[in-house]
């Protein structure tokens, strides 16, 4: 029993990214450093200012576990269509948003263009009968996902960020049974991710023409 106990709080902690693959010098994020995300910008404030274009790249994979070419497959189109709808729905201003890989269209306009190269770092499918059964933290997928932001003309880096997602697929203590798939638990992870790095980087852009301050608390203190 006393074992049981043990593994349900353990399941149950909040977990620290891992180190970042796809990000080098992992050391200098300066922006947000949480447990289980991080993220760094640029120095440059003319780089922090929202781009006219935003391509998002096909995704790379640099997990080296043991899932199958299908749920990759799978995953890679998730993770790059929920990124791209979510900074969709962020956008404003008329941004031009690309999936498709037709930046090349737009290289001899004067429209400053950004690249968001994703990639996975990272992937457990956990185990699907006791998120199913027993819940608590128990079984979860775990997904870390990492990202860069790029300005296309110099080719500097804008942001950078590691963000990891664990998830049980909402079990509803056995009343959920789709939260036995590995599949359906990782696409919510990805959808999380998705939704919290598109918040972040509208959030940046907004303090940027607002106050010309990546920082809220920056942009307060200007206001007043």
């Amino acid at each position: 029993m006393g074992t049981l106990v043990f593994l349900v709080l353990l399941g149950g902690c909040v977990s620290p990214t891992f180190k970042p693959i796809l990000i080098d010098d992992p050391s200098s994020f300066n922006y947000l450093h949480g447990e289980d995300i991080k993220v760094r910008i640029a120095g440059d404030r003319s780089l922090l200012m929202p781009p006219e274009i935003l391509n998002v790249e096909p995704v790379k994979w640099l997990d080296k576990t043991g899932i199958s070419p299908l749920l990759r497959k799978q995953l890679e189109d998730f993770l790059r269509e929920y990124f791209y709808q979510e900074m969709l729905y962020e956008n404003y201003r008329g941004m031009i948003l690309l999936k498709r890989d037709e930046l090349g269209v737009y290289r001899d306009t004067d429209r400053r263009a950004a690249s968001l190269k994703l990639g996975v770092t990272r992937v457990s499918e956990g185990n699907g009968f006791l998120r199913y059964l027993v819940g608590l933290g128990m079984g979860r997928t775990d997904l870390q996902v990492e990202g860069i932001l790029v300005d296309e003309s110099s080719g500097r880096e804008i942001m950078a960020f590691v963000l990891r997602e664990r998830h049980l697929g909402n079990s509803y203590n056995g009343m959920n049974p789709r939260c036995i798939s590995a599949r359906y638990c990782l696409r919510l992870s990805i959808e999380k991710a998705a939704l919290t790095m598109g918040g972040i980087i509208r959030e940046l852009w907004y303090n940027m023409e607002q106050a010309g301050t990546p920082h809220p608390l920056y942009a307060v203190t200007w206001e007043r």
